[in-house]
């Protein structure tokens, strides 16, 4: 046999390989079979073999493979004998890496997430690296990639987030070629609030009040939900509450009332979570009067007269002050007038008089308003009544 030779490089994988083998000395007839690492190899769809005349065989690869690399052996044979020669044929061998997942299911924010990515074939030496959304990874707090062996390597991240959600390759590479495997990491991610406020100023009483809630993040679907002074808000005839979109919600109070002031809370939920934004509405609350009497019975004259008035609610700061037959009462010899706390006043006629005798009136007033209560003095007696000043 004359020998033959696939040469001192390694071919690459896909390439064309051929090789012939001949026979030059020996009587006829000579039969030229094929050896693959000792075992008979015939013509089939990946490897020809093409008798050409009466002394050589040639054996051809259109596109070889890692699977091609071993010792082919050419053998003569005739009556007399036979002669084999030998050569090894070497395949670089590309990567190929093994399939991998995240799983079905979304992760949910916070949860711990792994992934190995291993290479099964391939000549080393090989290395490993990670893209994600088409962007080299780099390693960082939050996510790491280790190589733990020559065909591994591991991707964690610690505490998964929504903007580590996307695509994740690994590619394996060597001097043959590369091999490149993707999967989608989906992460449910929990709402974020847009802050939302009633202003600085406080409303005054029948002032109209809106606001908006939105969730400027998180994955659909969202519920969005109100509280007041942490208890769920249903729309009423005094407070309406719209869903605009499914990212937003509309608080609104036609008539804002002293009851209305507090902390309103918007609560944006999904399956990943939720987010609360608050906000305070402060309301500038008219005074409301305690009821007050001087009694049924009517009375004698020089008796001792003393009633109380009381505004029960309303903003401070509160004044509070008197009318007799609605005009102005100043203190007097005859009546006294004095403030017992921010919210109390007492009007007192040491020795009534037929001419006290009407309707004393209590005000209390604030920048949201006033209110007023008033009652009617009976004396048994005339006199000359006295009149203060306008109010």
């Amino acid at each position: 046999m004359s020998p033959f030779s696939f040469g001192e490089d390694s071919y690459e994988e896909n390439q064309y390989v051929s090789v012939s083998c001949s026979v030059i000395k020996g009587d006829f007839p000579v039969n030229i079979s094929w050896i693959f690492n000792n075992r008979s190899l015939v013509s089939s769809g990946e490897v020809s073999i093409t008798q050409v005349g009466r002394q050589m065989s040639v054996l051809a690869i259109e596109m070889v493979k890692g699977h091609h690399a071993g010792t082919y052996s050419c053998l003569g044979q005739n009556v007399a004998g036979y002669d084999i020669h030998a050569s090894t044929l070497v395949v670089n061998v590309s990567p190929k890496v093994s399939p991998f997942s995240f799983g079905d299911e979304p992760y949910q924010e916070n949860q711990f997430v792994t992934v190995a990515c291993s290479i099964v074939m391939g000549d080393f030496p090989i290395t490993i690296e990670w893209m994600f959304n088409d962007n080299v990874l780099i390693a960082d707090d939050d996510v790491s990639a280790v190589q733990t062996s020559k065909r591994m390597s591991l991707l964690t991240i610690e505490s998964v987030k929504g903007h580590h959600a996307g695509t994740y390759s690994c590619i394996g590479r060597n001097e043959a070629g590369y091999d490149v495997h993707s999967a989608n990491l989906l992460v449910n991610v929990a709402p974020k609030m847009s802050p939302f406020m009633f202003g600085e100023d406080p409303f005054e009483a029948n002032e109209f009040v809106t606001v908006t809630c939105s969730v400027i993040k998180g994955d659909l679907p969202i519920t969005i939900s109100w509280l007041f002074n942490n208890v769920t808000i249903t729309a009423s005839d005094e407070i309406s509450i719209t869903q605009s979109g499914k990212r937003t919600s509309n608080l609104a109070i036609d008539s804002v009332k002293g009851h209305h002031a507090g902390t309103y809370s918007c609560i944006g939920r999904n399956e990943a979570g939720y987010d609360i934004h608050s906000a305070e509405l402060v309301v500038n609350v008219a005074p409301k009067m305690s009821p007050f009497t001087f009694g049924e019975d009517p009375f004698e004259e020089n008796e001792f007269v003393t009633v109380v008035c009381s505004v029960i609610k309303g903003d401070l700061p509160i004044t509070i002050g008197w009318l007799f037959n609605n005009k102005t009462v100043s203190a007097s010899d005859e009546i006294s007038i004095s403030q017992t706390g921010k919210r109390t006043s007492n009007l007192a006629i040491d020795s009534v008089k037929g001419h006290h005798a009407g309707t004393y009136s209590c005000i209390g007033r604030n920048d949201a308003g006033y209110d007023i209560h008033s009652s009617e003095l009976i004396v048994n007696g005339l006199s000359d009544v006295k009149f203060g000043n306008p109010v």
